[in-house]
């Protein structure tokens, strides 16, 4: 079995996940195709549900998605009034979660991908948004007659650069994250035979780390993949320790 990371919602994967290929579904009542359960989960639906509808409120104490993906990011280091701020909430969200799930590595394993997966839904939110400004300023450009006076270069570029928002931002942020995401799938399934990004700046932080990327034999779930087999140590670089994961893990990206 091969896990998609480092989102959890098919609208955000750049592409089409090919069969053989996963979603991870960290809990909750889903009916996204090609998403896998965990057996054996801490929380349960009910409880999960709870806990991704308090994120989601947790969410909108921020001005900025990016703030909130910064939140995800524990920003341990923030001594100001906000990083207090967050570090509380976050706390009393994590303590009613932890009434429900008394084995800590894989709840906390299994809370980190909910909170990401209530990021996700903002950002697919903030996209829907965006494509609606682009079609609204279309019309307006439209019913003004100014696109009469553009080529289609410069309407796209107009377009494009008006409908741009904190959803860009925000999902470079997501993407920023994929250590703290991957470290969570494994702790949740450690059985995966590996998993797969298409996102190009996992494969350069890895690179940067040293890691050696080789290509798969042609036709490999259909496209065309590099491999490498990566200690956990650097999966988890900068982010803390590797807890009870050991070993390496295999990644896939495009070659």
């Amino acid at each position: 079995m091969f896990l998609y990371f480092p989102f959890l919602h098919a609208e955000l994967v750049s592409g089409t996940l090919p069969e053989g290929i996963s979603l991870l579904n960290p809990g909750l009542a889903t009916t996204q195709e090609k998403a896998f359960t965990p057996a054996d989960l801490p929380l349960e639906p009910k409880s999960a549900n709870r806990y991704v509808a308090e994120s989601l409120a947790f969410g909108e104490n921020f001005s900025r998605p990016g703030d909130m993906a910064a939140a995800m990011r524990a920003d341990a280091g923030r001594d100001d009034e906000s990083g207090t701020a967050i570090r509380g909430a976050l706390s009393r969200i994590e303590n009613e979660r932890a009434k429900d799930a008394p084995d800590a590595a894989r709840a906390n394993a299994q809370a980190t991908l909910l909170f990401a997966y209530a990021f996700e839904e903002r950002l697919i939110e903030l996209n829907a948004l965006s494509e609606d400004i682009k079609v609204g300023m279309g019309r307006l450009r439209a019913s003004l007659g100014l696109d009469d006076e553009m080529d289609d270069e410069e309407r796209t570029a107009t377009a494009d650069l008006v409908a741009a928002s904190e959803g860009d931002e925000a999902r470079r942020e997501a993407v920023s994250s994929w250590r703290i995401v991957l470290r969570a799938m494994l702790a949740l399934v450690p059985e995966a035979q590996g998993f797969v990004s298409f996102e190009q700046a996992v494969r350069e932080d890895l690179e940067e780390e040293g890691v050696k990327f080789a290509e798969l034999p042609s036709g490999a779930f259909g496209l065309h993949l590099v491999a490498a087999d990566v200690p956990v140590s650097v999966v988890v670089k900068g982010i803390g320790s590797t807890g009870e994961i050991s070993g390496s893990v295999r990644i896939l990206c495009p070659a």
